[in-house]
């Protein structure tokens, strides 16, 4: 997982710059990768875990799917693709996330509804508005349905039985 967190670890050397001659413009310091056969121990196992982890979730996806994110060339980017082609970008999440919440906000009784049938839909609110990070308390979940089966409420008081 370090490698999705984190990003590759990708070894560099630093090539030191040189000062200009007469004949010569300056040459400024530069960093290039480290060729594989360089590397110490440890960089070449935490290499080998990258690649090995990129290939692993290329292997994992869906053809579908791999055509939209193939292009990415470290464990990183696949996965931050990969998020974002799930999750969709900030305004899309906070669209949806504004779309959940004038649902719950204007939750109200259907003509005719079964109480069921009511807390079905209800229920099904209150799973999008958790699935988007946004979680009511036990007492607001209670009053804000209570209060708009009020209605429905008075109507089956105000019965008498036959």
């Amino acid at each position: 997982m370090v490698s999705i967190k984190y990003g590759p670890n990708r070894p560099h050397v630093v090539i030191d710059g040189q000062p200009a001659i007469t004949t010569t413009p300056e040459i400024p310091a530069s960093i290039v990768p480290k060729l594989y056969e360089h590397f110490k121990d440890a960089e070449k196992v935490r290499y080998n875990i990258d690649e090995k982890t990129l290939a692993l979730l290329t292997m994992a996806i869906p053809n579908d799917l791999l055509n939209r994110v193939d292009r990415k060339s470290t464990t990183k980017e696949l996965w931050d693709e990969l998020e974002k082609q799930f999750q969709g970008t900030e305004n899309s999440i906070q669209e949806k996330l504004n779309q959940c919440i004038g649902a719950y906000e204007g939750f109200k009784d259907l003509q005719g509804e079964s109480l069921a049938d009511a807390y079905s839909r209800f229920n099904i609110i209150l799973n999008d508005l958790g699935r988007n990070g946004l979680h009511k308390t036990t007492s607001e979940i209670n009053y804000k349905f209570f209060a708009e089966s009020e209605s429905r409420m008075g109507s089956l008081r105000n019965q008498s039985p036959d």
